[in-house]
Order: C-alpha cells, then sequence, then structure tokens
C-alpha cells in the first residue's frame, strides 16, 4: 500500500522485532538506533514525518532489497547517492513497522472505531497524539531518524507506570492496533494494557521497565 508517497508492504502475520545486537549509530541523536526502539522518522523532500517500532537491522543491502519490503524514498536516494564514506561503510539499515497516528487513520477512513476515552485518560494525556501499531513494515536509514518516541499505553499513562507523560515532547500513547489488509483498508481493535508490551511483541519475550 501507499501511504503520502511512501510504499509500504502490508505483512500477512503481525511484525515482531528481531532481538539483535547490530545496531546502527545515529549521527543525529549521538545513540545507537536498534531493534524495539520507536522512533520518529524525519521527511525529507517533501515526504511527512513516519513514525515506527525498529523491529530488524540490517548491514547486508542486497538482502534487504530482495526482501520484499519496501524502501523509503529518502533511502533510495541515499543508496543511489552513496557519500564517499558509505562507499567505504555501508550503513545500517533498519525495518521499521509504521505507527499510525489517530489523525492519519481517520484522514483514510473517517469512521475509523477508536475509543472514545474517560476523563482519567483525557486528564493523563493531555495533548499527546493517539496512535497505533499497525501490520505495515517499510525499510528506512539511521539518518532518517531524529527522535526516539516512547508509546506507553493509556493505563501506563492514567497509573504513571513510567512518570507522567502529559506535556512530553516527542510521546505518543496507544490503545489499539490497526490492522491493514492489501486494498489499503484497516481496522481498529480495541489492545489492553495486558496485551501491550512497549517493547514488543518480539521474537523473544521480555519484561520491560522503562520506555526508552
Amino acid at each position: 500500500m501507499r501511504f503520502e508517497g511512501v510504499n509500504l508492504r502490508v505483512e500477512r502475520n503481525w511484525p515482531l522485532a528481531e532481538r539483535v545486537h547490530l545496531g546502527a549509530y545515529s549521527r543525529t541523536l549521538h545513540r545507537f538506533v536498534t531493534s524495539t526502539d520507536t522512533v520518529r522518522i524525519c521527511g525529507y523532500r517533501n515526504n511527512p514525518p513516519l513514525f515506527g517500532r525498529i523491529i530488524k537491522t540490517s548491514d547486508d543491502i542486497e538482502s534487504v532489497r530482495a526482501s520484499g519490503v519496501p524502501l523509503h524514498p529518502d533511502l533510495e536516494i541515499l543508496l543511489l547517492n552513496p557519500s564517499p564514506d558509505s562507499r567505504e561503510n555501508p550503513p545500517v539499515l533498519l525495518k521499521m513497522q509504521w505507527i499510525i497516528l489517530k489523525t492519519q487513520s481517520l484522514a483514510l477512513d473517517e469512521r475509523a472505531a477508536w475509543t472514545i476515552h474517560d476523563f482519567d485518560t483525557l486528564l493523563a494525556t493531555g495533548d499527546l497524539p493517539e496512535a497505533a501499531h499497525t501490520n505495515c513494515t517499510v525499510w528506512v536509514a539511521v539518518d532518517q531518524v531524529c527522535a526516539f518516541v516512547p508509546v506507553p499505553h493509556k493505563d501506563d499513562c492514567v497509573n504513571h507506570t513510567y512518570g507522567a507523560t502529559d506535556g512530553r515532547g516527542d510521546t505518543l500513547f496507544t490503545c489499539a492496533k490497526a490492522t491493514f489488509d492489501i486494498r489499503g483498508n484497516h481496522t481498529i481493535q480495541y489492545l489492553a494494557a495486558a496485551n501491550y508490551d512497549a517493547f514488543g511483541p518480539g521474537t523473544k519475550r521480555t519484561t520491560p521497565t522503562s520506555v526508552n
């Protein structure tokens, strides 16, 4: 499917994060980006910013191209016009599970059944954007990552599991998942806190203790 100029692969099975030791150093953030990180991808050349969860890292460009998962258009440009440094040191690429904002979902389908929140949730989340993980994936470049973005569950916001969230910059909250079909239609399903892992789901079980 295609969303605002970016091709995305609709996965038949729900994407799982691979727990690997290969990280990619972000010169923008001065930190390593690796599997399970939730991030914001900056848009260049009129491409809009995207949010997502990194589910795989790879330094094998040929296998990435053969994976069947689209490359973000900015990544395509970077690979077609490599810098002298990247010719000698191929970049580590990031496979990202798209996180759709509620506003983006409603723009696609104004009838999408998002949860109507109670007063406690509205008070705890304040002006945080609501979002949902999707079954859509895309490859991006590490230099496109411009921020780490925690995505706590709404119940964690209400209970202050990770501290107060209202007013935090670059933070989303969630209590749903969005499942797309190959035609680009999507359904919103409520996701209880007991079934949500801020760092997952992954290929190995973990017990998260903090959010980014």
